[in-house]
């Protein structure tokens, strides 16, 4: 693999993450203009002095501090990229050796494991009802029986060896919402 210069790793960071602060420290100054095309949160040209280096990293500490951006995700579809809240992904459902992501502005058809979106997406209270889904629990209405009712009208399927652990999961996740409150 042919060594990335900063533009070029900022740009493969961008694909997979819209929210990092990226600040440049380098004596390349004639990179500054390349480096706010891929929305460097700044730009430090050498020699740094101590003091600089504060404040740039208090200005980004404050920002994520007070920033009220949603979270954003980055994904390859078909489509090609998109990039979508995290609060806006209704469910992702397994069919056809692709990953269909139903959100709220409409559906993307991508080829992820629902393995590794688990992984990545488990911490934002996504939980797997069954082997070909996994379900934002923001958005589950109700449960019956072995169907579970979204915010949007879908239905999706609760599998019965899971349905006991994934009823668990889902009054934690209405336990910790009502504690909030």
């Amino acid at each position: 693999m042919p060594e990335l210069n900063g533009i070029e790793t900022a740009k493969i960071l961008r694909k997979w993450d819209v929210t990092s602060k990226i600040i440049y420290v380098t004596n390349y100054d004639r990179y500054q203009r390349k480096a706010y095309e891929v929305h460097a949160f700044d730009y430090i040209s050498k020699p740094v002095k101590d003091k600089n280096i504060y404040k740039v990293l208090d200005d980004a500490v404050r920002y994520l501090e007070n920033s009220t951006e949603k979270q954003k995700c980055v994904f390859e579809t078909e489509e090609g990229i998109a990039t979508i809240e995290i609060e806006d992904i209704y469910y992702f459902e397994y069919s056809s050796r692709r990953v269909i992501i139903h959100t709220a502005k409409g559906n993307y058809n991508a080829t992820y494991s629902l393995k590794e979106l688990y992984k990545k997406f488990s911490k934002n209270n996504f939980e797997s009802p069954h082997k070909s889904f996994i379900v934002n629990l923001l958005y589950v209405k109700r449960i019956k029986g072995f169907d579970i009712l979204l915010e949007n009208g879908d239905i999706v399927p609760l599998a019965q060896k899971r349905a006991v652990e994934f009823k668990n999961k889902f009054n934690d996740f209405l336990q910790s919402t009502f504690d909030r409150i």
